[in-house]
């Protein structure tokens, strides 16, 4: 595959994921506000979303600290925004199977393992 392919399907990859965990934001505030949950089933609720998520686009790994063991999202409107409509600046191979994606809301950069 071509390095142009290659970072094509990088794009669709990351604003697919960019595009999940803004609609597991959403479903989160939910959550949070419905008063017939216990806190416990809210949490349930909630690591089991971002549980299938982080299955489906990220590595397998420990995350002590961070998603999905760890959760947190935006606070209320922060998440309110279109994920279709992210600009991805730049996609930098790094190694032969790993790139750095930048995009432009953000400060930092998305490490990708391409298989």
């Amino acid at each position: 595959m071509e390095d142009l392919e290659i970072k094509q399907e990088i794009e669709r990859t990351i604003i697919a994921f960019f595009t999940e965990m803004n609609g597991w934001e959403i479903y989160c505030e939910d959550i949070d506000n419905n008063p017939d949950l216990s806190e416990k089933e809210k949490t349930e609720l909630m690591k089991l979303k971002i549980s299938s998520i982080f299955s489906q686009f990220c590595t397998l790994k420990d995350r002590k600290m961070g998603l999905p063991n760890c959760l947190s999202w935006g606070l209320e409107g922060s998440y309110k925004y279109d994920p279709s409509k992210e600009t991805i600046t730049d996609i930098e191979r790094v190694t032969k199977n790993k790139f750095h994606v930048y995009n432009s809301s953000v400060k930092f950069a998305y490490s990708i393992e391409y298989q």
